[in-house]
């Protein structure tokens, strides 16, 4: 599996109440100014859904820009040491994405990613590795592509598509997992075979084409015109102690039974359980 996307490194910030999001933008300079303490670097981004990856037993390739800076040697370093190839060209500082959290274990994102000014990384067409690509039977793209062009040219060549619920209300304008997922497949020129839907401590909703209940290459495929279908799965009970890395767990998990052909159910399943034991699988390094 190859990962296209930012390597974002989290620099976690405890405070003693999490801001109001208007005052992010002059917060993040201050954050910015302020150097890191040692233990406060996570591998966040892409690199978390590598490392799960990784642990759930693929091969692992991570292609993007990152700098040769404080936050791009920890990177490199994590995903060393995890088995992890990296095709990192000489790059712009490395994204950073500080995490505040308070005393409750409450979380906010404090991120360029989210106040630009954009593009972020310039130009970074000459981070991708032609070789890493052409080599992977995956190639998991990760981030929220800000212009319609490129959600269309995303939904035209991917094969399967993983959203938060609140992501596939604003790409569908429906309400509701199911029916969200179910639009995604219809929207025009999506090619997609499977939309998968997370919804947090409800589970997970997975629409599908076809009737078979095969993932990739066992079933499952099928033209825009084929029926589609859906399946859902609750999550597993768990007391919460940290949300940070269950969606990137998930996706990796997501791309491991598609690509081993395993059921729907089993699919669903296996990615609720690594979302629950995200950690283990992608936050513990």
């Amino acid at each position: 599996m190859t990962t296209l996307g930012n390597l974002c490194v989290d620099v976690l910030v405890e405070v003693p109440r999490l801001p109001d999001p208007t005052a992010h933008p002059a917060l993040l300079d201050r954050l910015r100014a302020t150097p890191p303490g040692p233990d406060s670097l996570e591998v966040g981004g892409s690199g978390n859904a590598s490392i799960a990856a990784a642990r759930l037993g693929l091969r692992v390739c991570c292609t993007g820009p990152l700098g040769r800076d404080l936050y791009g040697q920890f990177m490199a370093s994590v995903l060393a040491a995890e088995g992890i190839r990296l095709a990192r060209p000489a790059a712009p500082p490395s994204l950073t994405c500080h995490v505040l959290v308070d005393p409750a274990g409450r979380h906010a994102f404090c991120s360029a990613y989210d106040h630009g000014p954009w593009p972020l990384l310039g130009d970074a067409g000459a981070a991708f590795d032609a070789e890493a690509l052409l080599a992977s039977r995956a190639v998991l793209v990760s981030g929220t592509p800000a212009r319609a062009a490129a959600l269309a040219a995303l939904l035209a060549l991917s094969d399967v598509v993983l959203l938060t619920e609140d992501e596939a209300a604003a790409v569908t304008g429906v309400r509701g997992a199911e029916a969200a997922a179910v639009a995604v497949l219809r929207r025009d020129g999506c090619a997609a075979r499977w939309c998968a839907v997370k919804r947090g401590a409800a589970g997970a909703v997975l629409a599908l084409r076809g009737a078979a209940d095969g993932a990739g290459g066992a079933g499952g495929a099928g033209g825009a015109g084929t029926p589609i279908r859906t399946v859902s799965a609750p999550a597993p009970a768990v007391e919460v102690a940290d949300t940070v890395g269950c969606g990137d767990a998930f996706a990796a998990a997501l791309v491991l039974g598609y690509l081993g052909g395993y059921s729907v159910h089993s699919v669903l399943a296996l990615a609720n359980a690594a979302g629950r034991d995200s950690r283990a699988l992608a936050a513990e390094v």
